[in-house]
């Protein structure tokens, strides 16, 4: 066999292997992806679908774009709007693994770093729904792959295929930023500076802004409301969060077999001699902790930022295990991130019911959890939301036709309008009524209010609306977050004010994924005493 031909073989044995363990990434999402219900975040985004644009409040317009061509391509199923985070986690982990490759790995660091992304609980959760982090490691690993390439290669050519995929990424969620910002502080940190004169480098970047340009004509229209969504964010909810409690979710949610192999990967970035060319990824991955940890970020933000890592991980523990003649761990290694993988995996993937997996998690922590919602409310709210367009409707169905043509749903969260939006009209309702999030810019609804049917906001606030205000049913579901359960349906009727003339006041509280705060609401009913 020649040369070439032996060469040849060997890649494509490579490419069958990557190929099949993306193969198995792929099989676990489509054959687990009906097992529970539409989460919270999937209805909405299936209503932005409905509201092409080129930009929304909290999310980029990437995910209800592809929410609404499988919709239009595949129908209305589970199956449809799951299928291309399935595809995107898929795509990733043959990535990680031809990443591992390029970087010198032979046929086993390529599936050890394969199946490091496979058994990953953060990866595994998101990419069987549809989510905005089920894209995010495609598109920063995407980047990694190519700027590996121009590292090695000199193709500086190739930083207009950055730019493209960091552009697209960018119109999947704003956080392709911190990759960016991260690059250049690599790019400054080591010998890669040079590529900051190159004209391509520049030519990438520029095809990243245009791509990304209609969002930010959107932002400048809509008076910057991701602005602040973010803001508000940051103020009411990551502010709380313990920055150790960033530090150590990072080993859960990439799995805490996993921590040595990403790990070793962060040292052969920076430290390596045969890694010199690629230490500015060391550094990229450093600068993002560091800006993140700073700024108190959620843990999942830096998720992206590991595939990289666990590729280099795979290729410096193989260079160890050859040079020290080693061959049992090549064995056992991958034994035990199997191993791990199955111990972890209900928690990540809806194998079992819900009830059993709310006790599977109390014994494996052994009890310590006070808030078992902490671990598996991402399963928990993907019950309970066909329950409330049920329940309502049997409300709605106690006016009169005059009274049901001039009602008016109200609810207050962008879940519970999903799910009205999603679910209601089977039962003949209107849709929802709703200031949250991108529901803000949607208005009202077509009804005058002079009668609604509310739920998930509370009788005071309520009374505030309106003159009259019943208790007509009630909500419940065992199997949803507690905060969807047990909720009071109500009928109020003789509108205090006029929603449609009021609605521009309701912005000051429409942009939070928290409680409202004092001084906010106080501010609120200020606004609205005027229009009463």
């Amino acid at each position: 066999m020649s040369p070439d031909s032996q060469s040849r073989s060997v890649f494509s044995h490579d490419f069958a292997l990557l190929g099949g363990l993306a193969a198995l990434k792929l099989g676990l999402h489509l054959y687990f992806c009906n097992y529970y219900g539409y989460q919270r975040d999937e209805l909405y985004f299936i209503a932005c679908g409905e509201h092409l644009d080129w930009g929304y409040v909290d999310i980029g317009p990437l995910v209800p774009w592809l929410g609404r061509l499988m919709r239009e391509l595949l129908g209305e199923s589970l199956f449809a709007i799951r299928l291309p985070s399935a595809i995107a986690g898929a795509t990733t982990v043959f990535l990680v693994g031809w990443l591992a490759r390029y970087l010198g790995g032979g046929r086993w660091a390529q599936a050890l770093a394969a199946l490091s992304v496979i058994i990953a609980p953060v990866w595994l959760q998101s990419g069987n729904i549809l989510a905005l982090p089920s894209f995010e490691p495609l598109f920063w690993t995407s980047c990694a792959c190519l700027i590996a390439v121009i590292f090695k290669t000199g193709n500086t050519r190739l930083w207009l295929a950055v730019g493209a995929a960091a552009g697209v990424g960018l119109v999947n969620k704003p956080s392709m930023v911190f990759f960016g910002f991260g690059l250049v502080v690599g790019l400054l940190l080591t010998r890669q500076r040079k590529h900051l004169l190159d004209k391509w480098l520049w030519l990438g970047g520029a095809l990243a802004l245009i791509i990304i340009l209609p969002n930010l004509v959107w932002q400048a229209r809509h008076d910057w409301p991701t602005w602040e969504f973010v803001y508000g964010m940051n103020r009411d909810l990551m502010s709380r969060i313990p920055r150790a409690l960033f530090v150590v979710g990072q080993v859960f949610y990439q799995h805490p077999f996993n921590v040595l192999l990403w790990l070793a990967g962060l040292a052969w970035f920076l430290l390596a001699k045969n890694a010199e060319p690629y230490h500015a990824f060391g550094w990229l991955f450093l600068t993002v902790f560091l800006l993140l940890l700073v700024a108190k970020s959620k843990i999942y933000y830096l998720a992206p930022a590991f595939p990289m890592l666990l590729a280099a991980g795979a290729v410096a523990i193989q260079d160890v295990l050859e040079r020290r003649a080693l061959h049992w761990p090549k064995a056992a290694i991958p034994a035990v991130l199997l191993l791990g993988g199955l111990l972890t995996v209900p928690v990540a993937l809806p194998v079992l019911s819900i009830d059993r997996v709310d006790n599977y998690v109390r014994a494996a922590t052994f009890g310590a959890l006070d808030n078992i919602y902490e671990v598996t409310g991402t399963w928990h709210d993907q019950f309970g939301w066909e329950n409330q367009a049920a329940t309502v409707a049997q409300v709605f169905e106690r006016l009169t036709p005059e009274e049901q043509a001039d009602c008016l749903i109200i609810v207050s969260n962008f879940g519970q309008a999903g799910a009205i939006d999603m679910f209601g009209p089977a039962y003949g309702l209107p849709r929802a009524t709703c200031v949250h999030q991108n529901y803000f810019f949607w208005g009202p609804g077509p009804g005058s209010g002079q009668i609604a049917v509310a739920y998930g906001i509370g009788a005071d606030f309520l009374g505030l609306l309106y003159e009259e205000v019943e208790t007509a049913g009630r909500i419940t579901c065992e199997q949803t977050v507690r905060y969807e359960n047990n909720l009071p349906v109500y009928l109020c009727r003789g509108p205090k004010i006029s929603l449609h003339d009021a609605w521009k006041e309701f912005r000051i509280i429409a942009f939070s994924n928290t409680g409202i705060p004092f001084q906010t609401a106080a501010r609120l009913m200020q606004s609205l005493a005027a229009y009463q």
